[in-house]
């Protein structure tokens, strides 16, 4: 797999931020620090990726839902996780 580009969030991004982030299969990326890591996956059929944090943040009822990609659920993510540190 070529190197990311510094510009697309990847899971080096996830690690500067929190580290301990490991990738499953099919891409999903998981942390279980409990209060700055989380899911981030897709959804079987519909194929959105989706992110689920490890602790409950004010401004999320749940998870976040519908990204069209894995980059995009990160750096959604790493916006969330950046206000809470």
């Amino acid at each position: 797999m070529p190197p990311q580009s510094a510009s697309i969030p990847s899971i080096h991004t996830l690690n500067a931020i929190t580290p301990n982030w490991s990738e499953g299969p099919n891409g999903m990326l998981v942390n279980q620090h409990p209060t700055l890591g989380g899911i981030i996956d897709h959804e079987i059929v519909s194929k959105e990726w989706f992110v689920i944090f490890n602790a409950e943040l004010p401004d999320i009822n749940g998870a976040l839902l519908g990204f069209v990609s894995r980059e995009s659920a990160i750096a959604e993510f790493c916006k969330h996780i950046a206000v809470q540190e």
